[in-house]
């Protein structure tokens, strides 16, 4: 709490309100009234329900996990074998990135962009035992050239069509138009080979 402050400290404090820190400076200002009575107002830079909102949304985004750490938490939770199968027979073809209790697998395009092409969590779903997953076969097909019922073909039969990838951050019009996705879980280490056999014959 100040008098007053200066355009530098006015841009830091909003610089880092607006990255969530609950930052924020108020000025005190003298008043007096036409009956000679003085009074004190406090003014804040920005409005402190602002500050609380901005924090609040930032600290519930998902937290940045390493592969290692999720590997960790795939092997308390009994799926770490699966998990690790997955890992290594992606590497060459995705790179990983995690977050809280799942790792996103992402491709590098020939434009120097990327897109997350499967997240698969380190945490068990509703089965107990298996590898949860998610793929966006959409992006596959754009990406890879690997058709969504070739795709479909490799996965488990458990398997089932998610709509929730039109969402996915990054996504072109096209993919939040009609982008086809799946949602099932690896239950045993045959399902992952069968599945990373057939994408390593199309990636190669």
């Amino acid at each position: 709490m100040a008098e007053s402050f200066d355009a530098s400290t006015e841009r830091i404090v909003r610089y880092l309100a607006e990255l969530g820190v609950p930052i924020n400076v108020a000025t005190v200002q003298h008043l007096r009234d036409k009956g000679g009575r003085e009074f004190l107002a406090q003014v804040h830079l920005i409005e402190p329900e602002t500050v609380q909102a901005r924090a609040r949304s930032k600290s519930s985004r998902p937290a940045y996990l390493g592969v290692n750490a999720l590997q960790e938490m795939a092997d308390k939770n009994g799926i770490g074998e699966l998990y690790r199968r997955l890992r290594n027979g992606f590497k060459g073809i995705f790179f990983a990135r995690g977050y809280d209790n799942t790792v996103a697998y992402v491709r590098k395009l020939e434009n120097g962009g990327q897109r997350t092409m499967i997240l698969v969590k380190a945490v068990p779903g509703s089965i107990a035992d298996a590898a949860e997953f998610t793929v966006h076969a959409t992006r596959f097909e754009m990406h890879m050239g690997i058709g969504i019922d070739e795709l479909r073909g490799w996965l488990p039969a458990n398997t089932e069509e998610d709509p929730d990838v039109k969402k996915w951050s990054g996504s072109t019009p096209e993919e939040r138009e009609s982008a086809t996705g799946f949602r099932g879980f690896f239950q045993t280490e045959k399902e992952v080979d069968n599945f990373l056999s057939g994408l390593k014959s199309r990636a190669d």
